[in-house]
């Protein structure tokens, strides 16, 4: 253990520029949560379908973006990851329905 952590280490003395593209690309992923958190304390009427969702998409395109092919603009994929997951979740707001409270479920009387 302690001769793999001074590869590690060794490697990271070597090369720093790894470990910026290595916190960037875990940034990437992590703003995804973004919206989760900011619904969970400012915005109680976000559906739990749509964060999920658009962390789903957001996540999906950041990684697409990342390795598959370039972002436009030269951007970081992160931020448009992150402008496509609160497209997703403000779409999601508008065009899901909320269910019906009260509806009884398969087999279960009310």
């Amino acid at each position: 253990m302690i001769g793999l952590s001074l590869l590690a280490y060794g490697f990271a003395l070597l090369n720093p520029a790894s470990l910026v593209l290595l916190l960037l690309g875990a940034y990437g992923l992590i703003v995804q949560l973004f919206p989760m958190v900011m619904g969970a304390l400012f915005l109680p009427r976000l559906r739990r379908a749509s964060v999920m969702l658009g962390a789903l998409v957001g996540s999906i395109a950041y990684l697409l973006m990342d390795f598959v092919w370039s972002s436009p603009l030269g951007w970081h994929a992160g931020v448009w990851a992150m402008l496509l997951n609160v497209a997703v979740v403000a779409l999601c707001q508008v065009c899901l329905q909320p269910r019906a409270q009260g509806h009884a479920v398969a087999g279960q009387e009310q």
